[in-house]
């Protein structure tokens, strides 16, 4: 999965995070624009993140 969205203020750009559970062998990739603050509550990932998927 790739994303840019050069229609938003941030140009596309941010940073990505991938998450393991290794209990449920799930994995969860984020993506974050730049310049959000992710210890808010209101922090919201790009449209369509995050996005997990079974690593069976």
């Amino acid at each position: 999965m790739a994303y840019a969205n050069p229609e938003s203020s941030s140009k596309g750009g941010g940073y990505g995070l991938i998450r393991f559970n290794t209990t449920d062998r799930m994995a969860t990739f984020e993506c974050w624009p730049r310049y959000v603050d992710v210890t808010q509550a209101d922090a919201a990932q790009f449209e369509g993140w995050p996005i997990t998927v079974s690593m069976e």
